[in-house]
């Protein structure tokens, strides 16, 4: 198992997994196309930003993020590349998205983002 790495209020958990919490807020966390899974554990009223991979190098991949949340709120953005995309936030403990790229566009394979 690989150590943990942690920046900010970042904590890269294994390969694929990373824990984002409230020191994270004030900032906009960029996924690279190893952090397949995010869980966003916001304790306070703050919203963080979670911005996916660009859409070409994430092409055939398949990536969730999760709102683990006491009042906080994750917004979820592209990078401004893929086509039809409108930035889900969430607003609810256990809210996720399920993301796929087919290397042009970000599809919402599942989501419960109300």
């Amino acid at each position: 198992m690989l150590p943990r790495t942690t920046r900010m209020g970042q904590e890269q958990l294994n390969n694929y997994v990373l824990l984002v919490t409230d020191a994270d807020a004030s900032t906009t966390v960029k996924m690279s196309v190893a952090n397949r899974v995010v869980h966003a554990r916001m304790t306070s009223s703050n919203t963080v930003t979670i911005e996916l991979p660009a859409v070409a190098e994430a092409a055939g991949l398949i990536f969730v993020v999760r709102a683990i949340t006491d009042g906080g709120g994750v917004k979820i953005q592209d990078k401004d590349d893929s086509m039809e995309w409108t930035d889900p936030t969430t607003d609810a403990d256990g809210e996720y998205g399920i993301y796929y790229s087919d290397g042009f566009q970000w599809f919402v394979l599942v989501t419960d983002i109300t």
